[in-house]
């Protein structure tokens, strides 16, 4: 019976172990990918989240009144600032 068993794993076995073996690192290379693609989608949203908040400051810094060059001028050729 002991000489079956190892001729079972001898013939089986190792194809079994094999296979988990395959099956263990297709697993985690899949798992690997798919980190891969959340971080990139993250970076996507995150750089348009950006691009959104600097478009959105460049508009309110343009509608900040602001004095001329020579009301700015004058106010500092008269020291009133």
């Amino acid at each position: 019976m002991g000489t079956a068993i190892a001729a079972w794993l001898a013939k089986e076995g190792v194809g079994l172990l094999l296979g988990a073996l395959a099956k263990l690192l297709l697993d985690a290379w899949s798992g690997y990918r798919a980190d891969q693609a959340l971080k990139q989608a993250g970076a996507a949203e995150t750089a348009a989240k950006v691009n959104a908040e600097t478009v959105e400051t460049i508009d309110a810094m343009d509608q900040v009144r602001r004095p001329s060059d020579d009301a700015v001028a004058d106010s500092l050729r008269s020291r009133q600032f």
